[in-house]
């Protein structure tokens, strides 16, 4: 045995369950501490990235505020949606404005938002008046309700890339452009 081991009256073995433990317990600490901060500093900038979807469906879509598209769109944006992608902010304000001549008084319900990491999912509730042409089809007047979920990827504050899915059969449901067999 050691000689520093006989002074101190432990055994090797004694010694490296101690120093584990001590180990083990500084680990422990930090990895709380660093948890705790962490945990506030996510969930204040989570919080604050729902503020950016929350903007994109009821400033620009809802109503209609195309200005804000470059303050709230990264430039190289990408949008995956059911009827393809929607590229960059000229492209965004292509599909707003498509969008916004095809329904009268559209409006985004925010039903639920989760994000986590740099992601904010959105499940929402949109409806609209059909007063001009959409996907080809004239207009009908009718009132159109559906829902959806989007995925929003943010980067620097801003909408990087989106991922859209929306029930589009009810839609067209509603719009009396389709018919289901009964």
């Amino acid at each position: 045995m050691h000689p520093l081991y006989k002074k101190i009256n432990i055994s090797i073995k004694q010694f490296y369950l101690i120093f584990s433990l001590l180990i083990n317990l500084n680990y422990w600490r930090t990895l709380i501490l660093t948890h705790k901060c962490t945990k506030r500093s996510i969930k204040m900038s989570l919080e604050e990235s729902k503020t950016v979807p929350r903007r994109v469906l009821t400033e620009v879509f809802s109503q209609g505020k195309t200005g804000l598209i470059d303050e709230i769109f990264h430039n190289d944006f990408t949008s995956h949606t059911t009827s393809g992608k929607v590229k960059g902010t000229e492209g965004m304000k292509t599909t707003i404005s498509m969008n916004r001549g095809a329904f009268k008084d559209p409006r985004f319900t925010i039903e639920d938002q989760v994000a986590e990491g740099d992601k904010v999912a959105t499940r929402y509730t949109w409806s609209g008046t059909h007063i001009g042409e959409f996907m080809g089809a004239a207009p009908t007047g009718k009132q159109v309700t559906f829902t959806g979920i989007v995925i929003y990827r943010i980067a620097d504050g801003k909408v990087i890339e989106s991922w859209d899915q929306f029930d589009a059969l009810g839609m067209m449901q509603q719009l009396g452009l389709v018919s289901i067999p009964e």
